[in-house]
């Protein structure tokens, strides 16, 4: 499972060989639902404590409203371009 593989993010620990596969299921139609539910929450329940765990988009969100709050730095040759492309 992907909670016993460390972060892809940084060079140290437990770092598999790189190969993913999604697939999603419907737990509801599962005959195994109780099992199956009870595996997924012991998956995300792992996974989000630790440094770099997080749910999927989570990541992504984080870094648009640190964008939102903070701004993004533009280097001044792009905004230039930007503005000679306006004109």
């Amino acid at each position: 499972m992907g909670f016993e593989a460390d972060t892809f993010f940084v060079e140290a620990g437990n770092r598999p060989r790189i190969g993913q596969a999604f697939l999603a299921i419907d737990p509801v139609r599962s005959p195994a639902t109780r099992c199956s539910t009870k595996r997924i929450e012991t998956l995300v329940a792992t996974m989000l404590p630790r440094p770099g765990g997080a749910a999927a988009g989570a990541r992504r969100n984080a870094l648009g409203e640190q964008a939102a709050r903070e701004g993004i730095e533009v280097p001044q040759p792009l905004l230039d371009q930007l503005g000679a492309l306006g004109q």
